[in-house]
């Protein structure tokens, strides 16, 4: 009797635990979500980009969603002077994101400047696998996850970026890292996980959603998988809105006691967007604005030169050429250095006599910061050598220039040096000498050697191993600070760095012998004498 009173006991339980449940009202819970703005700020109808405007007032018109961008949202580094970041990071604000993630793109900036541009960010940035690279133990810079309570859903979020470790950053493994924070969400109650990633890899979402059937929605940024509909993996549904900031994607999950009933997808392009989320702000008036401001500076002259500087990719592989002896000049005067060294690959593009914003900006592709080095006079002729490792010359006897492009090529300035392309590789440098007329030797005399940041990480073990002084602006805010307030600027045409059939000098081994012949004469002679002195005793 008393066990089937307490069998009636667990019963009554079990029905009064499951009614709630089985009566409970479905909620849903919804996503708003961009990806690879790529500093489309506003709308244009002509490249079908929906701009920030009709990203708030989608928000606008679903007052509980939480709105994430999936990375790349940044302009490209080249275009970083301009202000172009700072506008939108305004307009995110505006717009109303809570979230982002930095995409494979974005992660070409430094740290320092990362921090600057994102300094007057509302919404945060979460990162679940980008550490730093120069901690000596495992840390994260940003928040690894974020958890939120949505219509009444505890919802949390992580977010991984698929990229190569750069001079700041180290990445974890991106699948490793899901398990681990997806696990870690599930455990600390959230009923909804959602992974934000940014990859160029087409088949990461499809990889993460199998080794992680808990996750419940993965927003894709980088890749370019759209797909309107969303693309169900398993349990997981992973959404993708496309590239260059052609729609705004809004997601919607129906969850009963904490399970999934369903969901639902649709990307919202300009010939769809206002009809269903008329605008209802100013935003993209003002991102217009920003953007005619942006397009009026680009158009404008902001320096001038005494001569027009052509871009030939062969010639600055191989040669010093006027324009990589101005650049270079620019970046010695911003470090205030003795020597400035550019490779000649990295420069993208020339300048006209009147330098317009545009111009400016495209003369890299990746604007680095400057930094400066301190290094020996030694290291510094072996680090030169590497420079002109690659030239060759033809059947004729004349270099073959075609033959000796060489991203290893530099572009200096504050001093010129001559090499006999006949010498062996590594012991071509004839002479070294700086503009004031020294001459560098193999000493361990040091020097101040201003370059870019991922130029002295990258080049050899000489600059590599250099000790760091100081990081300063970026390159193209160098030459742009190069160029402000002067009326004309003169460009140093000749080439500072020359081939030359002159043989090295060896006179040196000669005195050499003759003084080590007459010191050994000299001591003969005296030990004689005093052999004399001796015996005559």
């Amino acid at each position: 009797m008393k066990r089937f009173f307490c069998l009636a006991v667990a019963c009554v339980l079990m029905i009064i635990t499951a009614v709630p449940t089985a009566f409970a009202a479905a909620v849903d819970v919804n996503f708003i979500h961009t990806g690879d703005m790529s500093g489309t700020i506003f709308k244009d109808e002509a490249k079908g980009t929906v701009g920030y405007g009709n990203v708030l007032s989608v928000k606008t018109g679903i007052p509980d969603a939480i709105l994430i961008d999936s990375g790349n949202f940044l302009c490209d580094t080249s275009l970083n002077s301009s202000g172009l970041n700072g506008k939108i990071v305004s307009a995110m604000n505006e717009a109303g994101y809570d979230f982002a993630t930095l995409g494979v793109n974005d992660v070409r900036y430094s740290k320092s400047q990362l921090d600057e541009i994102l300094a007057p960010a509302e919404f945060k940035i979460i990162s679940s696998n980008i550490i730093s690279a120069s901690a000596e133990k495992e840390t994260y810079i940003y928040d690894q996850t974020l958890v939120k309570t949505l219509n009444g859903v505890k919802t949390g979020f992580f977010a991984v970026t698929d990229a190569a470790d750069t001079t700041d950053f180290k990445f974890k493994d991106p699948l490793e890292a899901s398990k681990e924070f997806a696990s870690k969400l599930r455990s600390g109650g959230s009923k909804i996980i959602v992974a934000v990633i940014n990859t160029k890899n087409p088949s990461l979402a499809k990889e993460i959603a199998e080794q992680n059937p808990n996750i419940t929605i993965i927003i894709e940024g980088g890749t370019g998988n759209f797909s309107a509909g969303g693309t169900p993996i398993g349990r997981t549904l992973a959404v993708n809105t496309g590239l260059a900031g052609n729609a705004v994607g809004v997601t919607s999950v129906k969850v009963n006691g904490g399970q999934l009933m369903s969901f639902q997808t649709s990307n919202y392009n300009l010939k769809n967007i206002n009809d269903t989320y008329p605008e209802t702000n100013d935003l993209e008036k003002k991102m217009k604005k920003a953007q005619e401001e942006i397009d009026s500076f680009n158009s404008e002259a902001v320096g001038r030169l005494n001569m027009p500087l052509s871009y030939n990719e062969q010639d600055l592989k191989t040669k010093s050429t006027p324009l990589g002896n101005f650049l270079a000049e620019a970046l010695r005067d911003c470090a205030k250095a003795d020597f400035a060294v550019i490779k000649g690959s990295d420069i993208k593009g020339g300048l006209s006599v009147e330098i317009t914003g545009n111009e400016l900006y495209s003369l890299f592709d990746r604007n680095d910061t400057v930094e400066v080095r301190k290094i020996t006079g030694a290291n510094f002729l072996k680090a030169m050598e590497m420079c002109v490792n690659k030239i060759v010359k033809n059947e004729t006897g004349e270099i073959d220039y075609e033959k000796s492009v060489s991203d290893n090529f530099l572009q200096i300035s504050g001093f010129s040096f001559e090499y006999n392309p006949d010498y062996p590789i590594g012991k071509r440098i004839i002479r070294l000498v700086s503009d004031n007329g020294t001459v560098i030797k193999s000493d361990s005399k040091l020097y101040t050697v201003a370059g870019e940041s991922e130029f002295f990480n990258t080049y050899n073990e000489y600059f590599s191993s250099a000790e760091k002084v100081e990081t300063l602006t970026t390159v193209i805010d160098a030459v742009k600070e190069y160029i402000t307030g002067k009326d004309e600027i003169e460009i140093y045409e000749a080439e500072r760095i020359k081939p030359t059939n002159e043989k090295k000098s060896y006179m040196w081994v000669v005195w050499i012998c003759i003084g080590s012949f007459l010191a050994a004469v000299l001591i003969a002679y005296l030990a004689a004498k005093i052999i004399m002195i001796i015996n005559n005793r």
